[in-house]
């Protein structure tokens, strides 16, 4: 009797067991079908809400009332959180190891930021926490094999480490909605050098309503140490275009101390392996300055087979044109290998035995070599009233041209000896204070801010 009684009891056992198996598998199916139903439910709210926001960004770049309106206060609400974030971020404390970097605006890995960047990795390694910020990061991801940081241009993650870096290096701008941290050096290098076009407060057009003058003030306020190129520079764009008081270093651009101190033709290797070019080919790099569609509509354009020619009958052998063109334009250009993807436009230079440009600040850096530099400049009349000069252009010792008949003629009369003493008097004239150096001056003085206590920088 006693042990039917266990048995039944054991059976009861079993069968609520498995009763509780099947109800807890039941449950788990309940459950993935509800979370099933809530992932489609947000993509689709996801799938609404990008569509959403795409179709505010398409009517904010019509060109009526209302799509003006819209930009207005998309930009006020962008800038609004960010300042408030940032505002809120102030609390943390600044780490001195870590260094931020943006080259024009987030677009590329190169110019002054790269150089100083690379020097710091080759020259202390694993002394400092390095951040890069990119407009499209995923392109940027290579970086990460050298131990860069790379975040996308003014997302959270940025903000952050802008407002803990010890200093902040930048090519263009700073952005006007970070507020100041104590003992945090903003490093403006600038991405020209010589001094040519105007800019800031120099510049009529920016000066004509008290809001734009404004805006310039903060912007300019951000900055509290440049790098100059030469002590006209220093004096024309820093103090009385930029109203900047502050510290200067009168020792070059950090990426100008390849073409002054020569001795690579590894790097000439490089550029006509990235072209395909015999060793025996010349090149003439063409890179114009930014100019709107409208401008490039209006302007003469340079007659590539006209080039080649001018330049095969002055200084022989085989010729090939590269077109780099400005990172901000659109110009495209047919019977020329293009070199706007190519990501460094210094080996370019260096690469090259001769440039045509224009109003375009890379005639100085090319200058450095004293190797020959076109100006073509058809539309000096017009991009001369609308930009303005701080020295006329006549006055700047580079071959001056206003048409293609003129070019050639120039090019196939061109003097070396004349050339040379011309440009030499430029660099008087501008007061060159390119040493050669500027990088490894420029990486010292970053590592003194950011380890102050320490006595002595280590050499490399």
């Amino acid at each position: 009797m006693e042990q039917e009684k266990q048995r039944e009891n054991a059976a009861n056992k079993e069968a609520l067991g498995e009763a509780i198996i099947i109800e807890l598998q039941n449950l788990n199916q309940r459950i993935d079908t509800l979370e099933r139903k809530i992932n489609s439910i947000n993509k689709k709210t996801d799938s609404l809400w990008v569509k959403f926001k795409k179709r505010v960004i398409r009517m904010s770049k019509r060109n009526t009332f209302f799509g003006r309106m819209l930009r207005r206060a998309l930009k006020a609400y962008q800038l609004g959180w960010r300042w408030l974030y940032c505002l809120w971020l102030k609390r943390l404390k600044v780490q001195d190891n870590k260094i931020v970097f943006m080259s024009h605006r987030g677009k590329q890995y190169s110019c002054n930021p790269m150089y100083i960047c690379e020097y710091l990795l080759s020259a202390y390694p694993g002394e400092f926490e390095i951040v890069w910020a990119f407009n499209k990061p995923g392109r940027f991801k290579y970086l990460e094999e050298k131990g860069i940081k790379v975040v996308k241009k003014e997302s959270r993650k940025h903000l952050r480490h802008l407002m803990t870096a010890k200093v902040i290096v930048t090519n263009v701008d700073f952005f006007t909605y970070l507020p100041h941290v104590k003992g945090q050096i903003a490093l403006d290098t600038w991405h020209g050098g010589g001094s040519y076009k105007t800019c800031g407060f120099a510049n009529a057009q920016n000066l004509l309503t008290a809001r734009q003058r404004r805006h310039f003030k903060r912007l300019y306020s951000k900055v509290n140490l440049y790098c100059s190129s030469s002590r006209a520079f220093t004096q024309q764009t820093i103090r009385e275009s930029r109203l900047f008081e502050g510290e200067v270093m009168e020792v070059g651009m950090p990426r100008n101390d390849i073409l002054i101190n020569g001795g690579r033709p590894d790097i000439t290797e490089k550029v006509r392996a990235y072209f395909g070019l015999e060793e025996s080919t010349k090149i003439v790099l063409y890179a114009p300055t930014y100019r709107s569609e409208q401008e490039m509509a209006e302007m003469a354009e340079l007659d590539i087979g006209g080039l080649i020619s001018a330049l095969e009958d002055r200084f022989g052998g085989e010729w090939v044109c590269l077109f780099r063109r400005h990172h901000l334009g659109k110009m495209v250009r047919e019977g020329v290998l293009s070199a706007t993807e190519y990501p460094d436009m210094q080996e370019l230079l260096y690469a090259a035995d001769v440039l045509v440009s224009d109003y375009s600040s890379c005639i100085w850096d090319f200058s450095l070599m004293y190797k020959p530099v076109f100006l073509f400049c058809p539309d000096l009349g017009k991009y001369g009233d609308a930009r303005d000069f701080y020295v006329p252009i006549e006055e700047w010792h580079f071959i001056l041209t206003k048409s293609q008949d003129e070019l050639e003629e120039k090019i196939r009369g061109f003097d070396e000896a004349a050339y040379r003493r011309g440009i030499e008097q430029h660099h008087r004239e501008l007061g060159s204070c390119e040493t050669g150096q500027a990088t490894e001056l420029v990486c010292e003085r970053i590592y003194k801010e950011c380890f102050a206590e320490r006595e002595e920088v280590p050499q490399r």
